[in-house]
């Protein structure tokens, strides 16, 4: 089964770890600075579960979310600001494979 639970949260951030079987595969940090989250996550397995669940847990707070450059993002409705990345939350997508009939 997979999981993504959060696992702290101490000064500002808050920390997730996405898990399959208890096996940890990902995990997610959100710095919130009141205007804005910084997204930094890592991916060692499912990627598209664990990139979906990090982005989802930082644009449920309503704020812009920012992250460094990760193509991977723009899956997701981010799209280059400088020298980051960054979404607000209505703006936000996740991808799928569903198809019109």
């Amino acid at each position: 089964m997979l999981t993504f639970v959060k696992t702290g949260a101490q000064n500002g951030a808050i920390e997730y770890t996405a898990q399959s079987d208890g096996e940890q595969i990902g995990t997610c940090r959100l710095m919130l600075d009141g205007t804005s989250v910084r997204l930094t996550y890592t991916v060692q397995a499912y990627e598209p579960f664990v990139l979906a669940s990090a982005v989802n847990a930082a644009a449920s707070f309503g704020l812009r979310v920012t992250a460094a450059p990760d193509e991977r993002l723009t899956a997701y409705g981010f799209r280059r600001t400088g020298a980051d990345m960054a979404v607000e939350p209505q703006d936000v997508v996740f991808p799928h494979d569903c198809k019109k009939v």
